[in-house]
């Protein structure tokens, strides 16, 4: 009885993130016409007010989809067994990086807990108490990389409280690029990229 409930919710999770990925496409298609709608030279007032209209509810798409990932649940600390010594060197390692960039790879089979174990030491107030900004991004197999440079332009934003740009759903690539590099001048930051499939994403 127990394992019946135990897989089907699973059954539910993995179905919910296919229809998560299906949306994810459905969104790309619409950023791309917004970005084709900027391009025209001359709208008149009506596709101003469409084209505007459409942009806020992409967005509003994308903060459910990120409210939904976001609220994908973690054990309990209690549940992390086994893992303390990993989680004590990983908070060393990160509050005492000495080179401008470092990437520390956390890899183990599915359902390890190797999460579970970066969120705890990712939502440590000493760790972020490190960073100026911080992300966690969930990456689906989907994602693409301005859907990714969007995302974490949005996390750093919310995660200091600002505002999001409202021109972000129509910036292309290089755009996108352009403003991270900016906005992360000078700044310490911190990234967590879950559920990575593609080394070269």
């Amino acid at each position: 009885m127990i394992v019946s409930a135990l897989q089907k919710e699973a059954t539910l999770l993995v179905g919910v993130r296919d229809e998560l990925d299906e949306i994810r496409k459905e969104l790309q298609i619409v950023k791309s016409f917004l970005q084709d709608a900027e391009r025209k030279p001359v709208m008149s007032d009506v596709e101003k007010a469409w084209v505007a209209d459409v942009r806020d509810i992409a967005h509003q798409i994308e903060d459910l989809i990120d409210e939904f990932m976001d609220s994908a649940p973690y054990m309990e600390e209690d549940d992390l067994v086994g893992f303390e010594e990993e989680s004590r060197l990983l908070k060393i390692w990160l509050m005492d990086i000495k080179v401008d960039r470092a990437v520390i790879s956390v890899v183990a089979m599915g359902g390890s807990g190797k999460t579970t174990l970066v969120a705890k030491t990712y939502k440590d107030e000493t760790v972020k108490s490190h960073f100026e900004c911080y992300a966690w991004i969930n990456v689906s197999q989907t994602y693409t990389r301005d859907d990714l440079l969007r995302s974490l332009i949005k996390e750093f934003h919310k995660t200091r409280k600002e505002q999001v740009p409202d021109d972000l759903c129509t910036k292309g690539f290089n755009d996108l690029v352009e403003f991270l590099i900016g906005y992360l001048k000078e700044k310490k930051y911190l990234v967590v990229l879950d559920d990575v499939w593609d080394i070269n994403l």
